[in-house]
């Protein structure tokens, strides 16, 4: 998150307040106050990914990064339904996913540390809804005892031109 702080505004977005308040917890009073926290609703019946009481087509970017991995494909398209409708035009989402067409993804899965997703689905789904493709990545990383991880991640853009009018960051409080 703390990579993320030239947004302005930036949202923070989970489903747990304690996660919420470990992530503010990391900044200074000052910056804490520009950032606005948001606890997602989880929906009745099916519906289990509620984004709408933020603000819709006002982002022009959105970062889901180590959620879908553990998500059902179910949930998944529930949620890029929902960052469509929060994307201005042209905005752009990035997100993390575990791509079951990679071996090493699979085996996650296998031992119950990841869920079932994979780019052919996840690029049906995207064109559905609306999205561009921009990029989809799959790479490994390696951690201090040589464990390989596989990594896969999408890269998708809102059609249309992104633009704003905003010029500078706001420098008062408006009454």
């Amino acid at each position: 998150t703390e990579h993320l702080i030239a947004g302005d505004p930036l949202y923070i977005v989970d489903i747990r307040q304690e996660y919420l308040t470990a992530t503010l917890s990391k900044f200074n009073d000052v910056y804490r106050r520009r950032v606005r926290p948001y606890l997602i609703k989880q929906g009745e019946g099916d519906k289990f990914a509620d984004l709408s009481d933020l603000p819709q087509n006002q982002f022009g970017f959105v970062l889901c990064w180590d959620n879908f991995d553990y998500l059902s494909r179910d949930i998944i398209q529930q949620y890029l339904q929902e960052v469509f409708k929060l994307l201005r035009p042209g905005g752009i989402f990035m997100f993390s996913y575990t791509n079951c067409e990679l071996e090493l993804a699979a085996l996650k899965v296998g031992y119950h540390t990841a869920a079932y997703c994979s780019s052919t689905w996840l690029l049906k789904v995207l064109r559905d809804i609306g999205y561009e493709l921009i990029n989809l990545t799959d790479c490994t990383s390696t951690d201090s005892d040589s464990t390989v991880h596989p990594i896969s991640w999408a890269e998708v853009r809102k059609p249309g031109t992104l633009s704003t009018t905003k010029t500078s960051q706001a420098q008062g409080l408006i009454r």
